[in-house]
C-alpha cells in the first residue's frame, strides 16, 4: 500500500509459518505473528519500500534468540523455543 505495507490474503492456517534464513540458520515465524488483520484486510508486519530495506521487527525479534558480540562485532541468532525450563548461562 502507499505506506510501504505489503497487503495478503487473510485466509492462513494457524500452522503455518514464514522461514527467513540467514546464511545455515533459519528462524521460523508463525503466520499469525506476522500477519495483522484490520479491518478485514491483512498486512505483513514487514515494513519496507522500493528505497529503504525491509525490516523485520518485533514479530521477527519474539521468535529469535538473539546475542550480540560488541567486542567480536559478531551477532548469532537461534530459534526461540518457549518452555517452562531454566537454564540460564552467562556467556563469556
Amino acid at each position: 500500500d502507499q505506506w510501504g505495507f505489503y497487503i495478503v490474503p487473510c485466509g492462513y492456517d494457524q500452522n503455518d509459518y514464514i522461514s527467513y534464513i540467514f546464511g545455515s540458520k533459519r528462524i521460523n515465524v508463525p503466520v499469525s505473528d506476522v500477519v495483522l488483520n484490520y479491518n478485514s484486510q491483512c498486512t505483513l508486519r514487514i515494513h519496507g519500500s522500493d528505497t529503504v530495506r525491509p525490516f523485520l521487527g518485533d514479530s521477527f525479534l519474539i521468535n529469535t534468540y538473539v546475542l550480540y558480540n560488541i567486542d567480536d562485532n559478531e551477532i548469532s541468532i537461534a530459534q526461540t523455543r518457549y518452555t517452562s525450563e531454566e537454564n540460564i548461562q552467562a556467556i563469556s
